[in-house]
């Protein structure tokens, strides 16, 4: 018989907004593609290999920074992603990097 691959997992959540993006879904990428949409007040787990890998979110032409992490066989990571700053901080949306933050748990 084969050997099977221990999976990994990469758990996302985000909080439920006030009103900043609560009507619009962030893109979650890993490893610099685009693998699915999350909402306002949901928690997705994200099946990986073993390994490094870089998570980042994504909304229209910014988002968050990247971070590195490392996901053991059979284990998580967990982050979440909300917006940064407050909603009267406007510039954040002109930054590549500046207007979502992620964290890891």
């Amino acid at each position: 018989m084969g050997e099977t691959t221990a999976q990994a997992l990469i758990t996302v959540h985000r909080p439920a907004a006030v009103w900043r993006d609560r009507a619009r879904a962030y893109w979650i990428e890993v490893d610099g593609v685009r693998v699915v949409r999350i909402g306002a007040d949901e928690q997705l787990d994200l099946p990986v290999p073993p390994g490094v890998h870089d998570v980042r979110a994504a909304i229209d032409w910014t988002g968050s920074p990247v971070v590195r992490v490392e996901v053991a066989p059979g284990g998580r990571a967990r982050l979440t992603v909300r917006p940064a700053g407050s909603s009267l901080q406007f510039w954040q949306a002109f930054t590549r990097r500046g207007y979502l933050e992620r964290t890891a748990d």
